[in-house]
């Protein structure tokens, strides 16, 4: 029986590629999401420097008023606050 070259040619392994254990795959994913972590602060570190502009800061003004608004419990009809 003939096999077909398709399914040879998945089943070949790159000479240049050795094996490696599972404990070293850890460690290589650790350090490049280590580099990956340590790229992804540099810029957002430099986006946090950067002023907030003056309309951002007038909505997050306005949406604090409104959820203290939310927040804050209903008058009861016929109830005085004390004083």
């Amino acid at each position: 029986m003939r096999k077909h070259a398709s399914a040879d040619r998945g089943h070949r392994r790159c000479p240049y590629l050795v094996p490696i254990s599972d404990a070293m795959h850890a460690r290589l994913e650790t350090g490049v999401l280590a580099h990956i972590g340590s790229l992804l602060r540099e810029m957002y570190d430099s986006a946090l420097k950067e002023p907030v502009p003056e309309r951002f800061a007038a909505l997050l003004r306005q949406m604090d008023t409104q959820a203290a608004a939310a927040e804050a419990p209903p008058p009861v009809a016929g109830r005085t606050e004390p004083t």
